[in-house]
């Protein structure tokens, strides 16, 4: 089955290369999603076996995407509201070539010069993914009818691992890429810490959790972060090159 309404795309940069962008805009529309109205009986099936395997998930509202496009240096898009169990039926699905999910990522950086990167607990639905603090864009991120895309990444930093990007000494360019359906927003976040400060205050934020969405965390420099690669997925490995070259 096709969906019923099909995401634009009209990317001039490739897929799996960080470009700079300005801003991102992202319009929320009224209604149900286009994979929810044309797929629901699959999505709801679904999600009985993925609850059945991990008791732990939680069918949430998230935001998808309908359409997204460059534009000069901005990505203009629009989502729809939708539930956490489309996500996961969508990311199963062979057939990625539109954009569906868009998200941001607050890179903390240390002064050291490592860039912070956490593991994800087994109770997630990406147990053991070495990634950025991060996640779906939902509703606390919407204002006005407009998603903050900038608000959301900060927040995902500091639900999962208590860092504040309100302390930062520097933030980098804003940047993003793309790859099998995905699309990352991302900035380094220069943090006033070192290597060792930034370690304890997460494993101390990750330990006053009653159920921590990391088990991990790791300082990581641009000649030893290859060592993680196998467990990071595409755009985590671009977003981490991205960043110690200072794009």
């Amino acid at each position: 089955m096709t969906d019923s309404n099909p995401s634009s795309i009209d990317f001039p940069s490739p897929p799996l290369q960080a470009f700079p962008i300005s801003a991102v805009d992202v319009i929320v529309e009224e209604g149900p999603h286009s994979l929810w109205e044309a797929h629901r009986a699959d999505i709801e099936a679904q999600w009985a076996l993925e609850k059945q395997a991990n008791h732990h998930l939680f069918d949430g509202p998230i935001l998808l995407q309908e359409t997204i496009t460059q534009r000069d240096d901005r990505l203009l898009t629009t989502a729809r509201m939708t539930r956490f169990s489309t996500l996961l039926w969508w990311r199963r699905q062979q057939d990625r070539a539109k954009i569906r999910l868009l998200f941001g990522a607050a890179i903390p950086v240390s002064t050291d010069g490592s860039a912070i990167l956490i593991r994800m607990a087994a109770h997630t639905a990406n147990a053991g993914r070495i990634c950025f603090a991060a996640g779906s864009l939902d509703p606390s991120d919407v204002v006005d009818g407009y998603c903050d895309v900038m608000g959301s990444m900060n927040r995902e930093l500091g639900e999962e691992t208590g860092l504040d990007v309100s302390k930062a000494r520097g933030l980098g360019q804003l940047s993003a890429a793309y790859s099998n359906g995905r699309c990352i927003v991302f900035r380094a976040v220069y943090l006033p810490w070192s290597d060792a400060e930034i370690l304890d205050r997460v494993t101390v934020h990750m330990n006053n959790e009653t159920l921590s969405e990391i088990d991990a965390v790791y300082a990581v420099k641009s000649d030893s972060w290859s060592s993680l690669a196998n467990s990071m997925d595409d755009l985590t490995r671009v977003a981490v090159q991205s960043v110690f070259s200072g794009r």
